[in-house]
């Protein structure tokens, strides 16, 4: 991950933020958590052929959680191959115990070239499926939005030809917990604009 020092220094200079949007340029995670008192994250960034995404890994992750407790909304990018990333879910899932809201950006993979759908209804139950498994009873987590596809891509000359590919493998599930506490949790498709 290459870290903008001045979104780096800016950050370490106070400590009193509450809202933090993240977007292609990225400060060290310790300027990140010099803001214990966020109650809301979002740490994204789009795909492209160049280069890989970095993703907050196991450790970031509860590195974060120690040092963030009020964490009410968390929005980080994650990569689904074959399956979910069970350790990246399960920390999520038993740790931010404020944690009331989370959105994933699921990634294609852009950068090797070949663009398959890796969110589908399938998919998305499956990872209930694993969220479920992991998350604690006294979790305030009830929402999960799982994203993939950009639809605010600002290309200045041509489309390259993976821009096409993006849209049609875009999908977006909203996941909600049951109103009452009891019963299943609901697995909707949103309408993509």
């Amino acid at each position: 991950m290459h870290i903008c020092p001045e979104l780096n220094d800016f950050l370490l200079s106070f400590d009193t933020l509450e809202v933090l949007a993240v977007k292609q340029c990225w400060p060290s995670l310790e300027a990140i958590v010099h803001h214990s008192n966020l109650k809301k994250l979002t740490f994204h960034a789009t795909e492209n052929r160049e280069r890989k995404r970095h993703l907050l890994d196991l450790e970031d992750l509860e590195f974060l959680d120690r040092m963030c407790t009020g964490l009410e909304f968390l929005e980080i990018d994650i990569r689904r191959e074959d399956e979910w990333p069970v350790n990246i879910i399960a920390v999520l899932a038993r740790g931010f115990a404020n944690l009331r809201e989370l959105r994933f950006h699921v990634g294609l993979d852009i950068h090797r070239g070949n663009i398959e759908p890796t969110l589908t209804k399938i998919t998305a139950n499956e990872f209930v499926e694993v969220l479920l498994c992991h998350r604690l009873s006294t979790s305030k987590l009830k929402r999960v939005i799982l994203k993939t596809g950009e639809n605010l891509r600002d290309f200045r000359d041509v489309k390259p030809r993976y821009a096409r590919e993006e849209e049609d493998c875009a999908a977006e599930f909203e996941i909600r917990a049951p109103h009452d506490g009891i019963g299943e949790w609901v697995v909707e498709e949103r309408t993509i604009e």
